[in-house]
């Protein structure tokens, strides 16, 4: 099995790179918004012919030695990862991935704890707002399993979707999550250069993802957007990034082709990630 320690001199020293072909490096667990557990998720990658994948759950690490063990008993490399969910002071929200990280550090663990007490308020705010709204949902109808720690707003769709107010994650996001008293309801998020100095100060290197999703920078595939993109860049260049990206399943041709240019352009990372939830 792979030894991740030090990922970032692996990667300078040519001993590590991201499998494009074979890899696929975000991956959600039950341990955050994903519906399988680390050991399902292991095996659905095996089952894929994948090599290696990353687990990278939102603001927490409880599946990563899960999945580990599960991997070494598959025969697929895992790497250990984490999605920071982050927002610049403009409101424009970014998610970084961090990879190799130490999933013992004491700052980012303590860290994560503060986000994750922070997200449990948020959610209380969030049933309250949707109860304000007519909707017919409990706090306790929102978590799959009794030891749950982590409900991000997907679990709260999937309730909404089985008591018939949408027929889909995407018309929940859009119709429900998206009405402007719901959408007020906010959390407190990491400013970006944080979440990537956490990183960094754990041992791993910081990606920034699914740059296409990114919100409130011009129209998806402008020049406006490509311009903004190139911003965000440069901030989070400086704070350490490494990596973008590039290949997600949102993405079309043409979106993908932009995202290798600008890649190339900073020397940085490519990264390829399927986003895996279970839905």
């Amino acid at each position: 099995m792979l030894d991740y320690t030090d990922l970032t001199g692996k990667i300078a020293r040519g001993e590590w790179h991201f499998d494009l072909a074979h890899g696929d490096y975000h991956n959600h667990t039950y341990y955050s918004d994903g519906l399988y557990s680390p050991d399902a998720v292991v095996k659905r990658a095996v089952s894929l012919g994948l090599s290696e994948i990353a687990i990278t759950d939102h603001d927490g690490l409880r599946g990563i030695r899960e999945a580990q063990q599960s991997g070494k008993e598959q025969g697929i490399a895992i790497v250990p990862g984490v999605e920071l969910s982050t927002r610049m002071e403009n409101n424009v929200g970014l998610h970084i991935l961090g990879y190799g990280i130490d999933i013992d550090n004491p700052a980012l663990n303590e860290r994560l704890q503060q986000i994750l007490d922070a997200r449990t308020d948020r959610n209380r705010r969030l049933i309250a707002a949707l109860q304000a709204e007519g909707f017919d949902i409990a706090m306790e109808e929102i978590y799959d399993r009794p030891e749950q720690t982590y409900i991000g707003k997907p679990n709260i769709a999937r309730v909404l979707i089985r008591k018939g107010y949408a027929p889909d994650m995407e018309t929940v996001f859009r119709d429900i999550l998206g009405m402007p008293s719901i959408k007020a309801v906010k959390k407190e998020r990491l400013d970006p250069a944080e979440g990537i100095r956490l990183i960094l100060a754990a041992g791993g290197i910081a990606v920034w993802a699914h740059p296409g999703k990114t919100k409130k920078i011009g129209e998806k595939g402008s020049e406006e957007f490509y311009a903004n993109v190139e911003k965000i860049l440069g901030y989070l260049e400086a704070a350490g990034l490494a990596g973008m990206e590039c290949y997600y399943p949102k993405h079309d041709q043409a979106m993908t082709e932009r995202f290798l240019a600008i890649a190339a352009a900073h020397d940085l990372l490519v990264t390829k990630g399927s986003d895996f939830h279970g839905d």
